[in-house]
């Protein structure tokens, strides 16, 4: 039997699923409809599937614990090579990931580069088509889309401009837990998200997905979020529903 994903709003057949928070909050998911949450990780995590990576995409994740990330088995199951960066921090603080993946990405020599959160993010459907799905955007990065604003409430900066970007989509804040993009504008995104700093990113100052909403709101459609979930899909709200259905 299979798992096969479908979103109940759009119709489409995400790739990557990410329950964001899920490790901190267990009790969550059983309030939320996330009871299948562990059944689905443990498939994940040791079925071997043939998804098809494209050979020009370098998968980058983020762990400093000495065991291995949800993410991780599920990539090692998949057979499928990736970096994992910030073993060396005993501190983690998820504005980490900015500085961790500047100092990195000189490394990536692939067109590509995909960058996913190690304890809430799995893949879950054939890879093949990514590029092809990734380019239909037009954008040169493409992440994640929510139906949450945080670190802001409603009434913040720029959730109210992200919502008039995407007026009329569910799935209309980006989140930073998930992308793809082209790895020389993914460089000089993040260069400029390490050196800016303002009163909204100081007063978020344990998030790195605040920087990126800012560039978001100022380079649209350079940087885009994949709204209609073709490619990424946020779990967790019983509301919206994405079925995993065993065939």
């Amino acid at each position: 039997m299979i798992y096969r994903f479908t979103n109940t709003l759009t119709g489409t057949a995400p790739k990557i699923i990410h329950y964001p928070g899920v490790k901190n909050s267990l009790k969550r998911i059983a309030v939320e409809g996330g009871k299948d949450w562990n059944k689905i990780c443990n498939y994940f995590s040791r079925k071997k599937q043939d998804v098809e990576l494209p050979s020009n995409i370098t998968v980058v994740t983020f762990n400093n614990s000495s065991w291995k990330s949800l993410l991780e088995k599920n990539l090692n199951a998949l057979d499928i090579k990736h970096h994992v960066l910030g073993k060396s921090l005993n501190n983690w603080k998820n504005p980490n990931k900015i500085s961790l993946l500047v100092d990195f990405l000189p490394n990536i020599k692939t067109e590509y580069t995909m960058v996913l959160d190690a304890y809430d993010v799995l893949l879950v459907n054939n890879m093949k088509d990514i590029i092809t799905d990734f380019e239909s955007f037009g954008s040169m990065i493409l992440f994640n889309a929510t139906y949450g604003t945080y670190p802001e409430d409603k009434k913040g900066l720029y959730c109210n401009i992200e919502k008039s970007i995407k007026p009329n989509d569910f799935f209309c804040y980006l989140n930073s837990g998930c992308f793809l993009g082209k790895t020389d504008y993914v460089k000089y995104l993040y260069n400029l998200a390490l050196s800016h700093e303002d009163n909204v990113t100081k007063k978020y100052h344990y998030s790195d997905q605040i920087k990126i909403k800012k560039f978001y709101v100022e380079k649209f459609p350079e940087i885009q979020i994949d709204s209609n979930c073709k490619i990424f899909q946020v779990l967790g709200w019983k509301q919206v529903i994405t079925k995993p259905k065993m065939l």
